[in-house]
Parts: C-alpha cells; sequence; structure tokens
C-alpha cells in the first residue's frame, strides 16, 4: 500500500461534517477511556475480518488508533477487501482534539 492512504486529523475531518466517511477506531475497549471520539465506531483490529458485514460500502472508511500503527493495518485489511479506506497518519489523540 502507498502513503497515499494516510491522511492527517485536518484532512480527515471534514470528510465526517460531510457523511462521506465514517471513522472505525481499531483500538481495543480498554484504551478508549484515554482519548475516544463520539461519532467513532470502536472495532479493534483483530475483530475487523468478523465486522465486514456491519461496513458500509458506499462510503470511505478511515481507521485511527493510538499511534497510527494498527489504523494502516487496518486500512490496508479493508482496502484488499474491497473498501475505500483511509488511515489517520497519526495517534487519535490528534483527532479528538479537533472533534471536541
Amino acid at each position: 500500500m502507498t502513503d497515499k492512504k494516510g491522511i492527517s486529523a485536518k484532512a480527515a475531518y471534514p470528510l465526517f461534517k460531510d457523511e462521506k466517511a465514517i471513522l472505525i477506531d481499531v483500538r481495543e475497549p480498554e484504551e478508549l477511556e484515554d482519548y475516544s471520539v463520539a461519532f467513532a465506531a470502536n472495532i479493534p483490529l483483530k475483530k475487523l475480518p468478523s465486522r465486514l458485514k456491519d461496513l458500509p460500502k458506499d462510503k470511505t472508511i478511515i481507521t485511527t488508533c493510538a499511534s497510527g500503527h494498527r489504523a494502516q493495518q487496518g486500512c490496508e485489511f479493508l482496502t484488499e477487501k474491497g473498501f475505500e479506506s483511509k488511515y489517520i497518519a497519526g495517534p487519535i489523540r490528534d483527532f479528538a482534539a479537533m472533534a471536541a
């Protein structure tokens, strides 16, 4: 996968306001206490394969996590499965600060 899939929190935010994308937080539930975004769905990375049927094919799926690493892995997986996907290249705390 190319770096074109990684986007900044600043670039991602308008996509949610326009309802062109959904946010998937791929962290484990116990990590959500640190930072969270109210409109993000929490689907831990390891559970993503079993939840594909729950995801829309008509919107971009943007993944996020604590540092960006799992978000990138989730994005790669979703892209391989035929979804339009991007990931926030950086920590969720940056995005959470914008979305608050």
